[in-house]
């Protein structure tokens, strides 16, 4: 059995809260499967759905009597494993919202345990890896990070990750971002067709020249 608090090794080592956290992911994701893809061949008896011409799947049937029942009892147990989780290490790493530019400036403690080089210290860090290169024990990530993400050693991923300030994931907005990123598009294509930069602005007079020039070039 895992034990609820890691042996020799503290937080380097696997413990019973790792466990459930790695639960709810599992679970939050074949619940989201079996819901988006429903009547797919992605899942099991969709139409076309190759494993319904395996011996082993024959009159295969959910355990819990539908798809909709069996992705709701994966959605029920992410929640209750995130739950546990949630309420344990419920101490969060201030976040000031301030990226420092330079040393003087006020430290940010939520930027400073992306880069420390001691996580144990951290409640929400529940695994991590101790690097020393005296035991061979190293990574080149930041490396990389820099070289191959221009100097900023982020990714759009890792960013689309966090909640907005409103709680909300990335995507409840996307239809706004398009829109946004269809502008720039437009713009650049109008920059490059015409050799004349365009300011962008946020009236309504501007947006609309912006849409008439596009009519005029495109169409």
């Amino acid at each position: 059995m895992m034990q609820n608090i890691a042996p020799s090794g503290g937080k380097n080592r696997l413990s019973k809260d790792c466990a459930i956290l790695l639960k709810s992911r599992v679970a939050l994701y074949e619940g989201s499967w079996l819901k988006n893809f429903k009547g797919t061949a992605f899942v099991p008896n969709g139409p076309g759905w190759p494993g319904a011409n395996k011996d082993y799947n024959a009159n295969y049937s959910f355990k819990s009597g539908s798809i909709e029942k069996e992705s709701e009892f994966f959605f029920d147990e992410a929640i209750k494993a995130a739950q546990i989780i949630a309420e344990k290490y419920n101490i969060l790493t201030a976040n000031t919202g301030v990226f420092p530019q330079t040393s003087s400036e006020p430290e940010n403690p939520y930027f400073s345990m992306f880069c420390d080089i001691d996580m144990e210290k951290y409640n929400e860090v529940l695994l991590w890896r101790r690097y020393n290169t005296g035991l061979g024990v190293a990574n080149e990530v930041c490396q990389y990070g820099c070289v191959g993400n221009n100097g900023v050693g982020t990714t759009k991923s890792m960013i689309d990750a966090f909640i907005l300030k409103n709680g909300e994931p990335i995507y409840a907005r996307c239809g706004q971002m398009k829109t946004h990123l269809i502008g720039e598009i437009i713009i650049s294509f109008i920059s490059l067709k015409t050799g004349i930069p365009v300011q962008t602005s946020s009236s309504k007079s501007q947006d609309r020249k912006i849409c008439i020039l596009r009519q005029e070039i495109m169409g």
